[in-house]
């Protein structure tokens, strides 16, 4: 039986607090300002194969189409070396056509 993996990426903003947050008093809650500032962004590759419990994570500073062969060829190469088919696209993207070719 071939094994059933879930992949997904997901952007993320990465943000700090420009003023120390008011601690929660008696009968007020901790008080935070909205003004935040920007640190960056970071991809997060999510692998996973719930019939056998195995989840792999993989973060980058960025988000580029290189970054996701290299973790496809990864999670194929590295966790699944007997199985030549092994990864099925649910949700295509605009860069899935091409990404395998730069690996």
């Amino acid at each position: 039986m071939r094994p059933v993996i879930c992949m997904d990426e997901s952007p993320k903003q990465l943000i700090g607090e420009t003023r120390v947050p008011i601690p929660m008093s008696k009968g007020h809650d901790r008080k935070c300002d909205y003004e935040y500032e920007r640190l960056g962004v970071c991809n997060i590759f999510l692998a996973n194969e719930p019939l056998a419990g195995f989840r792999t994570v993989k973060i980058t500073d960025k988000k580029c189409k290189v970054d996701w062969a290299e973790f496809t060829k990864e999670i194929a190469d590295e966790h699944y070396p007997d199985y030549n088919e092994v990864l099925k696209r649910y949700h295509q993207t605009e860069h899935f056509d091409t990404t395998l070719l730069c690996c």
